[in-house]
């Protein structure tokens, strides 16, 4: 018995390839997943998005974000904070501001994760002015 696997299965993983560092093969994996005429959901964009937050390739991250919002899909809060915590650990301060001004202008509702990298991220920002 032949079983395609969903796009519920490709998101796990593509996530659990990140977690593991197989940055290449959770790459692989998503373009396979779209060459298959699978139309990735909000979901699997943000595990992706947030991989490469995770593993400190965030332009390739900020990329992807533009990508997402230029298909008509909505980045969702979990997108939003992990793009925000990508630019944190890099030290994007401005980059930031201009996301949380994005989850403002899109009436998002920052949840507790988002509010402490915000909170760190001016704070931080404050310390070396």
């Amino acid at each position: 018995m032949d079983v395609e696997p969903d796009v519920i299965c490709h998101t796990v993983l593509i996530d659990k390839h990140f977690k593991m560092n197989n940055i290449q093969d959770a790459t692989s994996l998503f373009k396979e997943y779209v060459d298959r005429v699978l139309k990735p959901d909000t979901m699997t964009c943000t595990a992706l998005l947030s991989g490469y937050c995770k593993t400190n390739n965030i332009q390739v991250a900020t990329s992807l974000f533009k990508q997402i919002n230029d298909s008509g899909l909505e980045p969702d809060n979990v997108a939003y904070t992990a793009l925000l915590s990508g630019y944190c650990i890099m030290g994007g301060i401005d980059m930031a501001t201009t996301l949380v001004n994005g989850i403002k202008d899109k009436r998002i509702q920052p949840d507790g994760h988002a509010k402490s990298t915000t909170r760190h991220l001016i704070t931080r920002k404050l310390k070396f002015q």
